[in-house]
């Protein structure tokens, strides 16, 4: 990604940081986070603070835009529990600033352990960090399973009767022809999680994006 600054206008980006008043004084030591596999991340520090940008890919998919605004709304609801989580600066549905949405959020310190993992992790023998670092993600898991979606405001967002997810598509997977001599499998059964249930940027009300493009909550 060494081409990086030919699609992240950090002029842009200095402007709108701005008007939204994050710091003061120009972009500095802008440089990319590794370990992603879909969208952009670009650290950097502006005033006495440091942000990371995360916006779609140079070359966005139809639905990544999408992507970044339903990311921004998870972030938000889930910013006063103790689920583990980069906290969310400032974001910005908008197309306009950057010619796609996004958002800035604090950096946090670690690595991308489906990538590689550093030593001490990669050979510390049993009971090893590997074996607690998985006890941790059950544990984040299980925290954000105890969040009232209601309460945080995703009423609406991944249910059934939510515009996203009232298709029959969402909820069924598609049912193969039976093979000769074997029986059809019973259908009904919920697709593969490559839905996400909360799409199409119908979660903002015109509250909720003046809210994220000002960085409050």
């Amino acid at each position: 990604m060494n081409d990086w600054r030919t699609f992240v206008d950090l002029e842009a980006l200095d402007a709108w940081m701005s008007r939204q008043a994050l710091g003061e004084g120009p972009i500095q030591n802008p440089r990319v986070l590794g370990g992603g596999t879909q969208n952009s991340l670009v650290r950097f520090e502006r005033g006495n603070r440091s942000f990371v940008l995360r916006r779609p890919p140079a070359h966005p998919r139809a639905d990544s835009n999408d992507t970044m605004r339903r990311e921004m709304r998870m972030l938000g609801a889930i910013s006063d529990s103790r689920v583990p989580h980069p906290r969310l600066i400032a974001g910005c549905p908008s197309e306009d600033v950057l010619g796609v949405a996004f958002y800035l959020m604090e950096p946090v310190d670690g690595f991308n352990p489906t990538t590689d993992l550093p030593e001490p992790h990669a050979s510390d023998p049993p009971p090893s960090m590997q074996h607690r670092m998985g006890l941790e993600l059950v544990a984040a898991i299980a925290e954000l399973a105890s969040i009232d979606y209601r309460s945080v405001g995703l009423d609406g967002c991944g249910t059934r009767s939510s515009p996203a997810t009232s298709s029959g598509s969402f909820w069924r997977a598609p049912t193969p022809a039976p093979a000769p001599g074997r029986r059809r499998r019973r259908s009904g059964t919920r697709s593969t999680a490559t839905r996400s249930g909360c799409s199409n940027g119908r979660w903002a009300g015109s509250s909720d994006r003046s809210r994220l493009q000002s960085g409050t909550r």
